[in-house]
């Protein structure tokens, strides 16, 4: 997993200028990896005080792009996420019978073997509402690759999510088990449990 560090706080550009009605002050933040990569954030002055976040802390937020593809006549989801702390994406497969009174929530399948690039291509295209070729590119995609775990029950999945998406996968669960059919593009910043 990828720690990145804050490395140095500024306290935004505004300068002589006032803030216009509605904004908030903001302040940049240099973020830094233990291979000395970096990058630049802008926050709220106000969040980061309330998270007494000071230079050489870790940075507590997670960055998460994700998408869920509903397909096979609704019975069927999926839910693909990359994310900027994690090494490898992660999907999530949730079959269901809703003609079924006793099936409550379905069964669950999670993959760890699609690509990065894999990933980010499937997700540029449900960000661009491309959601046919989304889907035809996950499937092929996943036609290559076998379930980490297939047919398991809710609690056993939360079970196996591992420590570096855990986090970001508290904050995807709902989409993904409910019982609606939702579908679509989301791109959020998260902050850790815990902190």
């Amino acid at each position: 997993m990828t720690q990145w560090k804050i490395k140095q706080i500024f306290d935004g550009d505004y300068g002589c200028e006032e803030l216009k009605p509605g904004d908030k002050p903001m302040v940049s933040v240099t973020l830094v990896d233990d291979d000395g990569n970096e990058k630049y954030v802008s926050v709220e002055d106000k969040w980061l005080t309330e998270n007494e976040l000071e230079v050489g802390d870790r940075w507590p937020i997670i960055h998460v792009r994700y998408g869920v593809i509903v397909a096979n006549k609704r019975s069927e989801r999926y839910i693909i996420a990359a994310s900027d702390v994690a090494e490898y994406p992660i999907v999530i497969s949730r079959i269901a019978d809703e003609d079924d009174y006793f099936d409550d929530g379905g069964y669950y399948g999670f993959y760890d073997g699609v690509k990065v690039e894999q990933a980010n291509d499937i997700l540029d295209l449900l960000r661009d509402n491309e959601k046919a070729k989304a889907r035809t590119k996950l499937r092929k995609t996943l036609e290559q690759l076998v379930p980490y775990v297939d047919g398991v029950g809710p609690i056993v999945l939360d079970d196996l999510i591992p420590d570096e998406w855990y986090d970001a996968w508290k904050d995807m669960e709902g989409i993904v088990t409910a019982e609606k059919h939702i579908d679509g593009y989301w791109d959020k910043n998260i902050m850790e449990i815990g902190l």
